[in-house]
């Protein structure tokens, strides 16, 4: 049976390793790509985030990271955007998951996501079988950190860039070396240029997404009758349509999930940040 496994990728306050080999996706223990299989995913903006600064300036900045990702490459999944309380971050076996963004502003509540003063963190869960994503939840650390989300400010991280690198993460990628691109491991404090996505993160997103086939629009192809020219004594796909959705809904199992933390931190807070 498959298990659903999670991932958390976060932006430590370290010096940076080096990768040898440009950009990297995901993958399973098998080297199944991890990815989205939908062509529609919905966000949740938390209310949390008004922690980061005025509500209607961090929606856009949040939003804009999600557009860059949107206009600036091929990627095919679109976002789609619900403001309400995200009923928790991480995946639950039991209850509703959401794909949430949410600021954590109290240190214990921070500790409990990740075990040192990171900036942001990426919780990923995904089959460990074809590395369909389950859930996908990006928490802010407003315990530890200042965040920019207009004008400039030399003691703050800048939000939107930030936010970008965590939606790489969230659509399946890993880290490069190319020192300008978004997934690159390293940001600093007080960076005032509009963040970009660079040639290296496109050539990522479109290799991990080259052969994608959304479960969601082959479902609403299935069910458009606009489309539909049967004659009258033709037989009818909507039982051929039954059988295949009680199909798909056995293979979904119960699943468990398994958390991988960092496991070195530093123990004073610079001006480099590591992004995981």
């Amino acid at each position: 049976m498959d298990r659903f496994f999670s991932a958390v990728i976060t932006v430590l306050v370290v010096v940076a390793s080096y990768n040898a080999h440009g950009y990297a996706l995901r993958t399973t223990a098998a080297g199944t790509p991890v990815r989205w299989h939908q062509g529609t995913v919905e966000i949740t903006l938390d209310p949390s985030l008004a922690m980061l600064g005025n509500p209607t300036d961090v929606k856009r900045a949040i939003i804009a990271a999600f557009e860059m990702w949107s206009e600036q490459s091929s990627v095919p999944v679109a976002f789609q955007f619900t403001q309400k309380q995200c009923s928790r971050i991480g995946y639950d076996n039991e209850g509703k998951n959401e794909n949430c963004v949410a600021a954590i502003w109290k240190g214990e509540e921070w500790d409990e996501i990740d075990e040192g003063a990171a900036g942001a963190s990426t919780i990923l869960s995904f089959k460990s079988g074809d590395g369909e994503i389950m859930d996908a939840d990006i928490a802010i650390n407003a315990a530890d950190w200042e965040w920019r989300v207009d004008g400039c400010e030399k003691t703050a991280l800048d939000l939107t860039a930030v936010v970008a690198h965590e939606i790489g993460h969230l659509l399946g990628l890993e880290h490069t070396t190319e020192p300008e691109a978004i997934m690159y491991p390293t940001t600093h404090l007080g960076i005032c240029d509009s963040p970009e996505l660079h040639a290296d993160d496109i050539a990522g997103v479109d290799d991990l997404y080259a052969d994608f086939e959304p479960i969601l629009d082959e479902l609403n192809d299935m069910y458009d009758c606009s489309v539909s020219s049967v004659a009258s004594n033709a037989p009818s796909p909507w039982p051929a349509a039954i059988v295949l959705f009680a199909a798909l809904m056995v293979l979904r199992r119960p699943a468990r999930i398994r958390m991988h933390r960092p496991t070195s931190h530093p123990d004073h807070p610079g001006h480099r940040l590591k992004q995981e």
